[in-house]
């Protein structure tokens, strides 16, 4: 009985958002907007990929299928369904080790050269030193 309360809970479901991109599709025909239904892509996010079922649910505007995508990009941050976030910090530590390494690398070259200057500046006055005497 349990599995048919859940099944009858998704289908409702899956109903009101045919619905909703139904009322989506009339708005913009209403107020002459085009819409790029090609460009229209899905994402769900929940705490289990799908229902206990095995039922995929399908997303369609206009009879046309939308792609469901398995992660997104939204203001710099990668969602994915399941909100793990797992993509966005590997980003950023990417980015993180990336600068850190030319800090580093910025750092011992600095110094490296300022080395260099000021053992060519002693040598020098060293080297004067020893030609005027």
């Amino acid at each position: 009985m349990q599995s048919c309360i859940v099944m009858l809970k998704i289908t409702e479901i899956w109903r009101t958002y045919k619905q909703e991109f139904k009322k989506i599709v009339e708005w913009t025909d209403k107020w002459q907007m085009k819409l790029n239904i090609e460009k229209c892509k899905v994402i769900s996010f929940h705490h289990r990929r799908y229902s206990n079922n095995g039922v995929i649910p399908n997303y369609s505007m206009n009879s046309k299928l939308l792609e469901e995508l398995t992660e997104i990009k939204d203001l710099g941050v990668y969602c994915d369904p399941l909100l793990l976030f797992d993509k966005h910090i590997c980003e950023k530590v990417k980015i993180y080790m990336m600068l850190k390494y030319s800090i580093n690398t910025a750092v011992v070259h600095t110094l490296t050269m300022l080395c260099i200057l000021f053992y060519l500046q002693h040598f020098q006055r060293d080297l004067l030193r020893f030609i005027n005497h």
